[in-house]
């Protein structure tokens, strides 16, 4: 599997969805969003994607340059049309947007409609807090997406439905990301990529049975991913209904099921300012010494360490920001694919 600097991935990422139409500065967007889910040790969300994206361009179902409008506006809420350009593009148009006004008011919500896969929803939050606000994120899928079983269900019926929260600290954020199923859909096709077997208690097949090979997740016919929590799933069926209303019902994006074939996310977002709560500064150094509080803690038996919420991922940035980010060799050989469709010269590791 070849290894590869971070700024090279971008390269070829961007090189390839401006081929595609892309105006520069939103493939270097998407292209960095992407890059930084590598960096932050979750290949599950980076370059991988980079063929599901240039397929839903080829299909009609991205609209490369597409503008980001604005469809219902008050004093603290905004609803935007992404008009299907690249999730990860209307989703940085709209989070730039949104910390203006909540800098303005204190705080502002915003929702995005006709919008593709944002991506790391962890990106978006880590910028915010870098930024002196507290955001929440709530992503559903809207249109055929249904891929997560309810609690006590047999077939897919939701989407992964991802809920993130970030706090800024006077270093990294203390961050959580997580998805409201057992486990990211793309995780499942990092392991098929790598000829692994899943864990038990991660999928369904076809028929409503547990699983452990990521093919009978993908069929066809699809199987289903299970709600996180074990044998208290109830819990994270819970979360995922939560997100669901929220992302799909609340800004009108539209909910799993309700439209046609193209998938995409229903997206919602509330920034708060810590500045019109308290002093910035002294939020962080508090926030910061409830993190070193927690951390000093004698480690259980068989772990170093006990590590804060969005501790893993900065701590892969910094590693695979100086090694670089290793491949799959699949995936390789898609963004290799790409590029010769697109005209380009052959990748290099």
């Amino acid at each position: 599997m070849p290894t590869v600097p971070a700024e090279s991935l971008r390269s070829i990422a961007r090189d390839i969805f401006e081929a595609l139409g892309a105006p520069s500065e939103d493939a270097e967007a998407v292209a960095d969003v992407l890059v930084e889910a590598n960096l932050a040790g979750h290949d599950s969300h980076g370059v991988i994607r980079v063929t599901q994206h240039c397929a839903s361009v080829r299909a009609g179902d991205t609209v490369p340059g597409a503008t980001t409008t604005t469809v219902r506006e008050t004093a603290t809420t905004t609803i935007h049309d992404a008009q299907w350009n690249f999730g990860a593009v209307a989703m940085s148009r709209a989070l730039a947007d949104g910390m203006d006004k909540a800098r303005d008011l204190g705080m502002h919500a915003f929702g995005i409609h006709n919008c593709n896969h944002i991506g790391r929803l962890g990106h978006y939050s880590d910028l915010a807090a870098r930024a002196g606000f507290v955001p929440m994120i709530a992503v559903n899928s809207t249109g055929a997406g249904a891929s997560v079983a309810p609690y006590g269900g047999r077939h897919g019926k939701l989407g992964t439905n991802p809920f993130c929260v970030a706090f800024p600290t006077t270093d990294d954020p203390v961050l959580m990301d997580m998805t409201s199923s057992i486990v990211a859909e793309g995780k499942i096709r990092v392991r098929r990529n790598s000829g692994e077997s899943l864990p038990e208690g991660w999928i369904l097949d076809r028929h409503g049975d547990p699983s452990t090979d990521p093919e009978d997740f993908y069929g066809p016919p699809r199987g289903a991913i299970l709600p996180f929590g074990g044998p208290v799933a109830h819990k994270g069926f819970a979360l995922s209904m939560m997100a669901e209303l929220l992302a799909g019902s609340l800004t009108g994006a539209g909910n799993v099921g309700e439209r046609d074939g193209h998938i995409g996310n229903g997206v919602f977002c509330l920034l708060m300012d810590v500045g019109a709560f308290r002093a910035e500064a002294d939020f962080r150094s508090t926030a910061s010494r409830v993190g070193a509080y927690v951390k000093d803690c004698e480690p259980a038996d068989g772990t170093d360490e006990v590590l804060l919420p969005g501790e893993p991922e900065h701590r892969a940035r910094h590693s695979r920001s100086a090694s670089g980010i290793v491949v799959d060799d699949t995936t390789w050989r898609g963004l290799c694919e790409e590029a010769a469709k697109a005209g380009l010269a052959a990748p290099q590791t």
